[in-house]
């Protein structure tokens, strides 16, 4: 069975299929990416002083890695334009990874 990953809030949600293969993409391209590495820094000291404070909220997580992630995937299709081979990432793709690297980095695998 796909993964998928609501998009949305409320009555508009929708819930959309994960491409995997693009999700693993754009990790591999926003950890390998000189340009994007101050930006995962100040995300990361900000949520420890958050866990520090006992006021970190997994679901804020998400959204704040979810701007690196917007980041990210705007860079990648900067560089990538005009080349046979590119990638285009959903919302849903995009979400997907911004919780995924939300739970990598509360479990301090990142």
């Amino acid at each position: 069975m796909a993964a998928t990953h609501r998009v949305g809030t409320g009555r508009r949600h929708a819930v959309q299929p994960v491409d995997q293969r693009a999700l693993h993409e754009l990790d591999l391209y926003a950890e390998n990416e000189s340009g994007l590495y101050p930006q995962k820094q100040a995300i990361i000291a900000n949520l420890q002083k958050k866990k520090a404070k006992g006021v970190y909220d997994p679901e804020k997580a998400a959204k704040l890695w979810a701007y690196w992630v917007d980041r990210a995937a705007k860079q990648y299709k900067e560089e990538f334009k005009g080349s046979d081979f590119q990638w285009t990432f959903g919302r849903s793709t995009k979400n997907a990874l911004a919780a995924e690297l939300a739970k990598r980095y509360e479990d301090g695998e990142g």
